[in-house]
């Protein structure tokens, strides 16, 4: 999804369609007799229907082509007048190698695709995602040097009238009641959200959900996890409006060749929820065509099916999945949660706070369901075949309904509800077809009661510092099944042993900015992780702050100063550097700077986050001698110090360590007579430089400082007399 307009800033080719394109337009219809079927099915665990499907014939005759310098670009317009959304189903289906197929809606805030060859007709049918609008554009792009023609059969438009995409007031429209909790707003829970999916139905107009399933091999099979009933409905192509594609003839508890055929044929959406809690803006949706059936049980009304695509190999969505664990143990929950789509919306939450019951469903089977009462959130149609999770965020069923359901009440009347027992459906009818052990624990792999949730793993780089010395080992780890180096680039480096190994021994080149990047083979296809920067050898020197406020620099110009002039007694704070963004690096070159005393007595203390404090007890010259870092130590020859005596000053501090009260006194000393006519000022801070007490104008020698209520610690008195400053160290301890 995009903000208005913005499809068009990614795709700037999309352009091309909007003013250039033929029009097909669906026929108004009234929809008062679909919302009366759709009352009379609530209560009934059935799918549910949000739009109205057009049987159409549209193929390439009926849009226009242009030509551009590199590409040849098809384009339709398709119009239903009121539909909240549109999607299609592709009878035909053939994209020749570098074709694209975008589908995306006229204000440019949703666009699907790209379509490649990729996803050329394998079943019987390709269902396109649910486009947001009453107005979308199919384009086709070709390479004009293709040798072949695409083909494209469109057999059905689905017209959406009810909105899955935002509220609208009237309630028979099909968004969720406002008693549901939007996902995002419960942060615990978004690891578990990755896994939870919604489901279009190959009729292209009914939704259900379902959850993303790991196994004991955890190799990343993509076993989607849903409600019987989802499949058991009867052949949509034969049992289509009027009436409801529901048949209660076939939902029989018994899968016909049809019903099986027609789940292979489904579309799964992962990631339709909001991005923020409070915010209208959705993820961005990934969705994946066609699966194949692997077994469904009526007693406990569970199905599996399983996609076709290896999704682990999706380069667009890496790292976005979430393979969910379960527990087949019969223990019952002392809470849970449920993760699902009510009534076709974006992901919803629903929270039990107590222990599960159970409940007999339908079948008859004696404590198939658990049964829940939530405590926030309810689940309506559409939430069918969602998984409810125990108190560990475990799966220990999905989601069959609540057979007490009031026509008469709203759902948020009503948060009952009854999830199939994911222990019982373990072995379910005994046979591959009826149960999930056969598919959830493969031979050869562990024998688990419980499994946690993996997700997809994120490629990234190993053993790169942000400063390098020496020829280095680079790697990348958190490499999925299947995952391959297919080589490295880089720049101001070579590979002595090549480029294709894992890790891979990198030369460094010059002094200066570095970067390596490798490039993965994913299921055949290209994927090149972020460039990795890093600084060969030693950096420029960064800035030096000292606390007087003077400032030397060699990164961004000449010193102002080679000199600076401090007093006996007065402190100079020197911090540790971190100098970000130099280069065009991003990294941080740390610094720490040590001091050539010249032989002077002085006093050093930790100050503030990262600073060093020094108070020198006697005239002559000190300066800054080395910054240390990764590859060595630098010399330094400036800035220089210079102390100039300040003996006539004195400040005692007593007691020390002081608990309650501390006592300053300051004098003058000139030709061995004390003067006490000083008018100063007294400041204390703690080590974070946070000032504590201060006294100005002062015209008596001594002056108390009440610490009762200060942490233990060291705090630094500073005495400013005119230009001059003293400084001592309090320390405070009760």
């Amino acid at each position: 999804m995009f903000e208005k307009g913005k499809a068009f800033e990614k795709h700037s080719k999309l352009k091309i369609s909007q003013n250039n394109s033929p029009e097909k337009k669906m026929p108004v219809f009234d929809i008062t007799p679909l919302l009366e079927e759709d009352k009379a099915m609530k209560g009934l665990d059935v799918p549910f229907r949000f739009g109205k499907s057009f049987e159409v014939n549209i193929t390439i005759k009926d849009g226009k082509w242009v030509k551009t310098d590199s590409i040849e670009v098809w384009s339709l317009k398709i119009s239903s007048p009121k539909a909240y959304s549109l999607n299609f189903i592709f009878s035909e289906l053939y994209l020749p190698k570098g074709a694209e197929l975008y589908i995306f809606n006229e204000d440019g805030s949703m666009i699907y695709g790209p379509v490649t060859e990729k996803q050329n007709l394998h079943g019987r049918t390709y269902l396109t995602d649910i486009i947001q609008g009453e107005s979308v554009f199919i384009q086709l792009s070709v390479p004009i040097t293709s040798s072949e023609m695409p083909k494209l059969v469109i057999q059905n438009v689905v017209h959406g009238y009810k909105s899955i995409f935002a509220p609208v007031q009237d309630p028979g429209y099909g968004q969720s009641q406002n008693c549901t909790d939007d996902v995002a707003c419960y942060v615990n829970w978004s690891n578990e959200s990755d896994g939870v999916v919604q489901i279009l139905l190959s009729s292209g107009d009914e939704l259900c959900s379902g959850a993303l399933l790991n196994n004991t091999a955890q190799d990343f099979r993509p076993y989607i996890f849903t409600a019987f009933h989802c499949i058991d409905i009867g052949n949509p192509n034969i049992n289509h409006y009027p009436p409801y594609s529901y048949d209660p003839n076939e939902q029989n508890g018994n899968l016909e060749q049809d019903e099986i055929e027609e789940a292979e044929e489904w579309l799964v959406r992962f990631r339709f929820r909001h991005t923020t809690c409070s915010g209208s803006t959705i993820a961005n949706v990934v969705t994946y065509d066609d699966t194949q059936f692997r077994a469904a049980w009526h007693p406990t009304d569970f199905a599996l099916v399983e996609l076709e695509n290896n999704i682990i190999n999706d380069i667009n969505s890496i790292g976005q999945k979430v393979w969910l664990g379960w527990d087949r143990t019969g223990a019952t929950p002392s809470s849970g949660v449920g993760i699902h789509h009510p009534s076709g919306d974006i992901m919803k939450l629903s929270i039990e706070n107590n222990q599960f019951s159970t409940s007999n469903w339908l079948n008859g089977l004696n404590n198939s369901h658990w049964l829940v009462n939530f405590d926030e959130g309810v689940v309506e149609h559409a939430s069918s075949g969602s998984p409810i999770f125990d108190q560990n965020k475990r799966i220990v069923g999905q989601l069959s309904g609540n057979q007490n359901y009031n026509t008469n009440q709203s759902y948020c009347d009503q948060p009952r509800a009854e999830y199939g027992k994911f222990d019982l459906s373990w072995n379910g009818g005994g046979n591959a077809n009826n149960q999930l052990s056969h598919w959830l624990q493969p031979t050869g792999a562990p024998t688990e009661t419980t499994l946690n949730s993996i997700r997809q793993p994120t490629p990234v780089y190993s053993n790169i510092n942000e400063t390098l010395c020496s020829n280095s080992n680079f790697s990348v780890t958190s490499l999925a099944p299947g995952y391959t180096i297919h080589h490295w680039t880089g720049n101001n480096v070579s590979f002595p042993n090549g480029t294709t190994s894992n890790p891979v021994l990198v030369s460094l080149g010059s002094q200066g900015v570095a970067s390596v990047q490798a490039v993965l083979n994913i299921g055949g296809e290209l994927y090149s992780l972020p460039q990795q920067s890093f600084w060969i050898g030693l950096p420029p020197y960064p800035v030096i702050n000292s606390y007087t406020s003077y400032t030397w620099t060699t990164n961004y110009g000449t010193p102002a100063k080679k000199e600076y002039t401090i007093y006996t007694g007065q402190d100079i704070v020197f911090y540790d550097e971190n100098v970000n963004n130099y280069g065009g690096l991003t990294n941080n070159f740390d610094r720490t700077w040590y001091i050539d005393s010249g032989g002077l007595s002085y006093n050093e203390y930790d100050y503030g986050t990262g600073g060093k404090m020094y108070i020198f007890n006697e005239p002559g010259v000190f300066r800054i001698q080395t910054s240390t870092e990764a590859c060595g130590s630098t010399n330094i020859s400036e800035p220089v110090f210079v102390v100039v005596i300040a003996e006539e000053y004195r400040m005692l501090v007593s007691p020390n360590p002081a608990s309650g009260e501390a006592t300053v006194e300051l004098s003058i000393v000139s030709c061995g007579k004390k003067n006490n006519t000083i008018e100063w000022e007294l400041e204390v801070f703690d080590q974070t430089q946070a000032l504590k007490a201060k006294a100005s104008k002062l015209k008596v020698n001594s002056t108390k400082v009440q610490t009762s209520d200060w942490k233990d610690g060291v705090y630094i008195v500073r005495a400013k007399i005119g230009d001059k400053i003293l400084t001592e160290k309090l320390i405070v301890k009760h």
